[in-house]
Order: structure tokens, then sequence, then C-alpha cells
């Protein structure tokens, strides 16, 4: 793997789970010793990460506003939920009265594999004629906290009722053409969002808001952020974000440099003041 100049992150991913599969095989007395653990794994070197600024949120959710589905954008930035998340809900998931969405699926692209046996010499198993496993795919949350009800600021609930009145009319225009699955991010015929269509989205509102390239997972990124500088206890953010652990905050919650000053202007304002007065006790 290393010879074909794979990511450290793929390798790492492959050892972990070859370690996996036969800790396993030992455990059931199949083989005698794990081979791979023996094998180092190429040291992860976390990718640095820089969530929007306040000002880039609030430009790419200003374009948003003005494309299809755009609402689906907001979400990301303000709500934080995962791509295939976002993309799995569905009305019944939409509290209206409430203000609040409930995360109960993931909408996945998942690769197709081959069914030949190797023998159509296709170099991917989309290519093959036997082809199976591929295609959009509906998946259980990655956790039990993943399973989660979200609170809904206003603005954004009236986007959505908004959102639905828009697909109200499609729906209509599209009369027996519309597949009537509930989605609540649809294609004009009511069938659901492919991933890759909708990151090809989120490319064409950075270009327009004038924001710099960046992932579709930043926007999750930008909303754990938004949680640190609102001071929300890591409690309620670990609800909010779906995590499992409280470790997760230390890796999406970013100090933005606004939070930076304000924290350089308190200890300016502790350390320095009294020394601009003059010291302590003196007339």
């Amino acid at each position: 793997m290393r010879a074909k100049k794979l990511k450290p992150g793929t390798i790492h991913h492959a050892h972990r789970t070859l370690r996996a599969a036969l800790n396993e095989a030992l455990r059931r007395e199949q083989i005698v010793k794990n081979p791979v653990l023996t094998a180092r794994a190429p040291r992860l070197i976390e990718e640095e990460i820089e969530p929007l600024t306040l000002e880039e949120a609030q430009r790419v959710m200003a374009v948003a506003r003005q494309r299809r589905n755009g609402v689906r954008f907001a979400v990301a930035v303000a709500l934080g939920l995962r791509q295939g998340e976002a993309l799995g809900l569905k009305w019944q998931d939409v509290d209206f009265e409430a203000g609040t969405l409930t995360i109960r699926r993931a909408l996945q692209r998942h690769t197709w594999r081959h069914g030949c046996g190797g023998t159509c010499h296709g170099k991917r198993g989309t290519d093959c004629p036997k082809r199976f496993g591929g295609g959009l795919a509906i998946v259980e949350t990655k956790s039990r906290a993943g399973r989660r009800v979200i609170g809904v600021p206003k603005p954004l609930m009236e986007a959505l009722k908004e959102h639905e009145a828009r697909q109200d009319a499609e729906k209509e225009f599209a009369a027996e053409l519309w597949l009537d699955e509930g989605w609540v991010f649809a294609q004009v015929t009511g069938r659901p969002t492919d991933p890759r269509a909708d990151y090809s989205e989120w490319r064409r509102i950075l270009g327009l808001a004038e924001v710099r390239e960046a992932r579709l997972h930043d926007a999750r990124h930008t909303a754990a952020t938004m949680l640190l500088v609102l001071k929300v206890p890591t409690r309620a953010v670990m609800d909010v974000m779906g995590w499992s652990q409280a470790s997760m905050a230390s890796r999406y919650q970013h100090v933005p440099k606004e939070v930076l000053r304000g924290i350089a202007e308190q200890v300016e304002g502790l350390l320095w003041k009294r020394d601009e007065d003059g010291p302590e006790g003196t007339d």
C-alpha cells in the first residue's frame, strides 16, 4: 500500500481492520498468532481543519437561500448534520410545532463490487455486468448517540417551511413522475439526492459566495465551533452533534481568532491595566 503511495489514513484504516479481523480469528483459535501485530502502521498525522468563519458562514447561507434545496446547507452550517444524516431526512422527522428535527437514518452511496469472480476484467466494480452492493442505500445512524432530536433555530425552521411549500409546487408540476417517499431534500422527481450531486452543489455555493474551498464536512466543524463560542456545555454539544464520547469535542471544536483575541484582551486587562494605573497600594 505504501508502494502505491496511498494516504497514511487509508493504510492505517486497513491495518486496523485487518488487525481486528485476525484478533477475532485468534480468539476462535483458528490461528496461533496475529501477524499484523508485527507490522507497524504509518504515523497518522491529522489534517489541519479550518472551520468557516462567522462571516464566511453567513455568506454561504445567503447564497444558499437563492438555490434549490439551499436550506440543506443552512442545516449543515447551523446544526452540523453529517451529509448522510441531512440527505436522509424525511418530512416525518420535522416537527414544525416543537421546532425540532429527529435524526433516524442516513443516506449513503455505496461502491459497486464485482460479482463475476474477476472474469469481466473490469477495473472497477461499476463496470462489471454482474455488479452488486452499490448505489444509494439507507443505513442506520452511526451510533446510538447519532439517533437524536435537535432543536432548530426559528429562522431555519421558517426556511424549512418555505422549502416545503416550494417542494409541494414541484410535486404538483411533476405529477405522476413524482416519487413520493417523503424526502426533505429531493430531486425534481422526488427521488433522494445523490451525495455526489450534493457535494457538487456545495462547491458551487462556495464559489458564488466567494468563500475559500472547504470540505462539506467542514460545515460540521463550523457548527461545533459555534457551540464552543456560545459556551454550550460539552454534554449538550454531544447531544446536538451526535457524539458518543466527549473526546470528539477536541477534534471538532476549534478556537476561532475572535475568541483568541478576546482571551488576549482579558489577559491584557488583568496584567497591564493595573500597571498603567500605577503599582497597587501607592498614592
